[in-house]
């Protein structure tokens, strides 16, 4: 039997002819690292010509201090759009949320209706035949 996992050199484990039906083999794992040679990636040679290139940058600015770029229509609107990052308290609240959930998932597994087979083939039964969820009246 070989043995293998990335980062950790191969073990080898030869299974004995009169080897019982179960048997417990203990194989540890030595890591197996690899140096490689720094590099720097650079567009610039030096850092003076990447000093001249900075300062002889110009980019239009109004006024205020804004690149009128940045201000077009279409870029506004993608950015209305993008969900901005989210802040402290919302980061607090996904914590509380998950942090309420673990005593439900301590003793069993999360089910994920996803992998149930079961659902899958009511799914395509209900796919083939033709059916759809009726619409209950709010009347």
């Amino acid at each position: 039997m070989v043995f293998t996992m990335v980062g950790y050199k191969h073990r080898h484990y030869i299974v004995p002819a009169n080897a019982r039906d179960y048997e417990t083999v203990f194989v540890e794992m030595v890591e197996d690292t690899t140096y490689l040679r720094p590099i720097e990636i650079t567009s610039i040679p030096t850092e003076e010509m990447f000093k001249e290139a900075v300062l002889a940058l110009n980019v239009p600015m109004d006024e205020n201090g804004m690149d009128k770029r940045n201000l077009n229509a279409e870029l506004l609107a993608l950015m209305l759009k993008t969900p901005a990052p989210m802040d402290a308290n919302a980061n607090f609240r996904n914590y509380i949320d998950q942090w309420s959930n673990s005593p439900r998932d301590a003793f069993q597994p999360r089910v994920n209706p996803f992998l149930n087979p079961f659902n899958w083939a009511r799914f395509i039964r209900d796919l083939r035949g033709g059916k759809k969820k009726k619409k209950k009246d709010m009347d």
